[in-house]
């Protein structure tokens, strides 16, 4: 994991990791985030994973006909304060996994906030969220220390994977106090 700051207003980051074994899988990661406060805070991201079966096991086998499972995805979001009381934000995640079928997963959001006094504030979001089945053994989660799996996963019945489709509505109020926020 390597990491440096990007001038006085950004930092960036790069992290690897690999194992073998039955499984063997490797995954790299990167990311640029802005740092606040600033009127426009920028966060960009990309992961790319393998995963390589070389097993004798039937049921990997028949859910891992060519050997390997191979996913990348980009990241992008963008908060852009319009005036002192109202932000807007807005961002999508790209998504690819070999192992499906289709082009890939687009996972947008919006976000807009008012500040009616410095110390409240009121916020709306909307987010549709694909998940790929298996999608949690390629994406490293954010600023931890990760390591890819040591196993691969299959279907029951017939080998088809089916993409999971979530569509979220927020409405939420923060209070800020002296040392904490409510």
């Amino acid at each position: 994991s390597v990491g440096a700051p990007v001038g006085a207003h950004a930092d960036w980051s790069a992290r690897a990791a690999m194992n073998s074994g039955g499984v063997t899988s490797w995954s790299m990661a990167g990311d640029y985030v802005t740092r606040s406060p600033a009127r426009n805070r920028i966060t960009a991201g990309m992961t790319y994973s393998l995963q390589r079966y070389q097993g004798g096991n039937f049921a990997a086998l028949q859910a891992v006909p060519d050997g390997h499972r191979k996913v990348a995805s980009l990241s992008a979001a963008h908060e852009f304060d319009l005036t002192p009381r109202w932000t807007i934000g807005y961002g999508t995640r790209y998504e690819h996994y070999d192992y499906l079928d289709g082009y890939g997963l687009l996972s947008p959001s919006l976000k807009l906030s008012f500040a009616p006094v410095a110390s409240f504030r009121v916020h709306a979001k909307a987010s549709m969220h694909q998940v790929a089945p298996g999608a949690e053994e390629f994406v490293p989660p954010a600023d931890a220390h990760w390591v890819p799996p040591q196993r691969t996963f299959a279907p029951l019945g017939q080998n088809r994977f089916t993409v999971e489709r979530v569509q979220s509505y927020e409405l939420g109020a923060t209070r800020q106090f002296r040392r904490f926020s409510v």
